[in-house]
C-alpha cells in the first residue's frame, strides 16, 4: 500500500450515545427537566433518542506517519464529540414530526489544509427527511478539525446511527 493511498481504521475511544427526549421539546431555563405528575399517576418516563458514531476511517495523505495518523483520528473523535449533542438535536427534533424515524449514515467529510470543512457528503438516512439532513450537514460544515499535516486535504469517513429507545431500554 502507498502512502499516498494509505487508509486507516481506527474505532473512536467511546461510542457516542447521549439519552435526550424525542418526545417533548427540552425543558425551559428555570424550570425541572423530570416529568411532573399528573392527577393521582406519574406520567411515564419518555422514549429516548440515542446517536452512536461508529468508528473514524481518516485517509491519510503522504506526509502522514502512524503516529500522525493516529493523530487525526484522535483529534477527529475529539470534534466529532463536540458536535454529538447539536446533532442529536437535528434528529430528535425529526422524531418529534415522524415518531418512526431512524437511520444509518455514513458522512464523508473532506477537510482543508487548516482544519475547515470543504465539503460533506452523506449515505443513507432516507427516514430522516430533508430539514434533518440539513442541520446534520450545517452543523458538520461548521466543525474545525487540527490542520492537516504536510498540507492537502483530508477526507474522514464515520458512519452514524440515528435512533429512538424505549424508557426501558438500556442505551
Amino acid at each position: 500500500m502507498s502512502p499516498t493511498t494509505r487508509t486507516g481504521s481506527i474505532a473512536l475511544g467511546f461510542a457516542l450515545s447521549l439519552a435526550a427526549a424525542c418526545s417533548s421539546p427540552p425543558p425551559k431555563a428555570g424550570t425541572s427537566a423530570a416529568p411532573e405528575a399528573s392527577g393521582s399517576a406519574a406520567a411515564s418516563p419518555p422514549e429516548k433518542c440515542d446517536l452512536v458514531c461508529g468508528a473514524a476511517e481518516v485517509v491519510a495523505g503522504p506526509a502522514s506517519t502512524p503516529d500522525h495518523h493516529a493523530a487525526a483520528v484522535s483529534n477527529a473523535d475529539e470534534v466529532f464529540a463536540k458536535m454529538h449533542d447539536d446533532l442529536l438535536a437535528c434528529y430528535a427534533a425529526r422524531v418529534r414530526q415522524k415518531p418512526e424515524a431512524h437511520a444509518f449514515v455514513t458522512l464523508d467529510v473532506l477537510v482543508e489544509p487548516d482544519g475547515s470543512v470543504r465539503k460533506v457528503d452523506t449515505t443513507g438516512g432516507a427516514h430522516l427527511g430533508d430539514k434533518a439532513w440539513k442541520c446534520i450537514v450545517e452543523r458538520v460544515k461548521r466543525a474545525r478539525f487540527a490542520p492537516v499535516r504536510g498540507g492537502g486535504t483530508m477526507q474522514i469517513h464515520v458512519p452514524f446511527t440515528f435512533r429512538r429507545v424505549g424508557p426501558d431500554e438500556p442505551i
